[in-house]
């Protein structure tokens, strides 16, 4: 899966790129299920599953976004939609992402995710009990807003000690025009720079914690990771990333997984804003393969 000299690249530099760790077939099957569960999906019954890019919490409905942490919920770029819930264009070109159990909650998904090469990456990582924290599925269309700005998972995914890493698996090729990834090599270094926290008195059940400033987004020391279809990026919870908007014609889908240690040696901190209802899962195998 990877070898010893990428796991010390990945602990010195703080991500590496997996090449092939996915099929064409398979990212093909990954990208037609989530095109038919959008198609299926009637979004005027939910007026909870918009996305406002310009909006803190991104999530417009907070309670949308807790019942999501136990489904395979459907988020739509708000700007896309009228006030009668009806779509100035095609479901799928107003998509954003589906998140955040589909590990569990799907059965297509939760085959990909609890694979055998999944737990043999988290064996070579070091995991004793690896826990997943949250999946979700991007589809970074044209046109739409959709830019994530720099952030580190763990300020969302922590753990004492630290434990969090990102899998992020493109499904179609990923380039600087249509918004892949842009990484700060060796940040994770530099510890953790804020925290989300739990707040049951904000309208978004959330405050920020910030230790450090997080570089902008156009500063320099940002680098672009275009990878063909089929590859993962592996990050450290701590290295500082971002995605910037698609300005091609083609989208930029991809899959992500947030992992973290379960074993008893680690503390899931019962003040981070990111509880799932009834607990976390752990990595297990499954005998299903899409």
């Amino acid at each position: 899966m990877i070898s010893q000299a990428d796991l010390l690249l990945y602990h010195e530099q703080g991500y590496i790129i997996i090449p092939d760790f996915a099929s064409i077939n398979e990212c093909s099957a990954l990208r037609e299920h989530a095109a038919a569960l959008v198609e299926a999906f009637d979004p005027t019954s939910e007026p909870g599953c918009l996305w406002n890019a310009d909006l803190p919490m991104n999530h417009v409905s907070a309670h949308f976004f807790r019942e999501s942490l136990n489904k395979a919920s459907i988020f739509f770029e708000s700007s896309t939609i009228l006030s009668n819930g009806l779509m100035h264009y095609d479901k799928m070109k107003t998509a954003i992402k589906i998140g955040h159990a589909l590990h569990d909650c799907d059965p297509v998904f939760q085959s990909f995710t609890h694979s055998l090469r999944m737990n043999q990456l988290m064996q070579a990582l070091g995991y004793k009990t690896p826990f997943i924290a949250q999946s979700r599925y991007f589809f970074k269309q044209p046109g739409l807003k959709g830019a994530v700005h720099p952030h580190q998972d763990s300020s969302v995914v922590y753990t004492e000690p630290l434990s969090c890493c990102a899998l992020w698996i493109a499904l179609e090729n990923a380039t600087i025009e249509n918004g892949c990834l842009w990484i700060i090599p060796n940040s994770h270094h530099n510890g953790l720079l804020s925290r989300v926290m739990n707040e049951p008195s904000a309208s978004d059940g959330r405050r920020f914690l910030k230790f450090a400033n997080t570089p902008p987004s156009n500063d320099n020391l940002f680098v672009p990771l275009e990878v063909k279809t089929g590859s993962a990026i592996l990050m450290n919870g701590e290295l500082i990333h971002q995605s910037k908007e698609n300005k091609s014609n083609v989208s930029r889908q991809a899959y992500a997984i947030h992992f973290f240690e379960g074993f008893k040696t680690h503390t899931y901190s019962h003040d981070n804003w990111l509880q799932r209802p009834g607990g976390f899962g752990e990595l297990t195998l499954s005998s299903n393969h899409i």
